[in-house]
């Protein structure tokens, strides 16, 4: 049996954090023991206690940053008795495949978006990058085009990238259930719903999203938008609903658990983010056979095929991104086709078991393969690191 420490950083709720808590609850249990190594306690450590699995807390960077981090990541997976480190965004993937080399056991540093290579004019950051090129093992990359950054910007071995698409289950709700979440919403019948799932910061674009909702709005219909989420442009985004004159269209949900029961009463998903991985959110939609309108930004290319299961916009273009959420809004047949395929096109590649196969597979990978004394990453040839792409251009 392979013992995993999976290390997360940051509290959550957030993509990263969602695939650290399914890697650790859902790897298979006759090959794999995983712990879910956190330093802070927060969603990610509540979602592990839900199901029952208790979080090994590392740290607490929540009270200030730890100098001593890789040393106590060493000591829990010298302790755990451990045969890798698996670590999600990137201080963990700093300090955890650090540990990861001093105790002599292979390292997976989990890229989640391009952020990591932005600031290496700084000195401190480019301290990091050094580690970050050095220790890992291997380099997971949720999506193509970031495997692509850091092959080219940051200088990492190609061979030792792995590209692994993120995966969700498929969820069904009861009828009765979906009819009292739309009462309790107040959305009556007929409405058109858009909805947007995401934290409320700068970078996922909801200031975007409202100034071409407001032209949608001016074409008339009865509709609405939800936002669902949290984060610290809430009141720029509440004052910017009023000046828009949209307060009654708008609601504000914020963080909710059953995110995924309210995709069952949108009728388009509008994702207008200004960068991203490959938004869990995404795949969500896809799954329940919605029509989506996103951004082209990061992986979603990689997953929207434009016109044929979804729409591609510029980002920072609400007229555009306006464009389209009127001609779904007003053409039934072609809502029809695009979630039809979307949901077709779920099946076939973003399922939960498609990615957690693929990550198992890595892990074996890893554990067979010896590694020198000194760190160098591996070539895994045997694993399909294919990050060329060449064909979503």
């Amino acid at each position: 049996m392979i013992k995993i420490l999976h290390l997360l950083d940051t509290p959550g709720p957030g993509g990263a954090e969602r695939l650290f808590v399914t890697l650790v609850e859902k790897l298979d249990p006759k090959r794999f023991k995983s712990y879910g190594g956190v330093l802070c306690d927060g969603w990610a450590a509540k979602e592990l206690r839900d199901r029952e699995i208790e979080p090994v807390l590392i740290t607490n960077i929540s009270q200030g940053a730890d100098p001593f981090l890789s040393l106590k990541i060493l000591k829990a997976a010298k302790r755990l008795g451990v045969d890798m480190i698996h670590c999600h965004l990137h201080d963990t993937n700093i300090y955890g495949s650090l540990a990861a080399f001093l105790g002599r056991v292979p390292s997976i540093a989990t890229h989640h978006d391009t952020s990591v290579i932005h600031g290496m004019n700084n000195l401190r950051r480019r301290v990091k990058f050094t580690v970050l090129r050095r220790f890992p093992t291997a380099h997971v990359c949720v999506a193509a085009t970031i495997g692509q950054s850091l092959v080219n910007v940051l200088g990492i071995p190609r061979g030792s990238v792995a590209h692994i698409h993120n995966g969700v289950e498929k969820q069904e709700f009861p009828p009765s259930e979906l009819q009292s979440l739309r009462e309790s919403l107040s959305i009556p019948q007929g409405t058109f719903v858009f909805g947007c799932v995401g934290n409320l910061y700068n970078v996922k674009g909801q200031d975007i999203l409202l100034e071409a909702f407001a032209k949608v709005k001016a074409h008339g219909r009865n509709m609405r938008l939800l936002l669902l989420g949290r984060g610290e442009c809430e009141p720029q985004l509440r004052a910017q609903c009023e000046k828009l004159g949209l307060t009654e269209e708008v609601q504000f949900l914020g963080f909710r658990s059953d995110a995924r029961a309210l995709l069952h009463l949108i009728d388009c998903m509008v994702i207008p983010s200004r960068s991203e991985g490959l938004p869990m959110v995404l795949l969500e939609a896809f799954a329940t056979g919605l029509p989506v309108v996103s951004t082209r930004v990061g992986g979603v290319p990689e997953v929207i095929r434009d016109g044929q299961n979804g729409f591609l916009v510029p980002p920072e273009d609400p007229a555009r991104l306006a464009e389209r959420m009127i001609q779904l809004a007003e053409n039934e047949l072609l809502r029809h086709k695009l979630g039809t395929n979307a949901a077709r096109d779920f099946e076939k590649q973003w399922s939960l078991e498609r990615m957690i196969s693929r990550y198992e597979v890595l892990y074996e990978t890893l554990a067979a393969t010896p590694r020198p004394s000194r760190a160098k990453p591996i070539q895994l040839t045997d694993f399909e690191p294919q990050i060329d792409t060449d064909e979503h251009r």
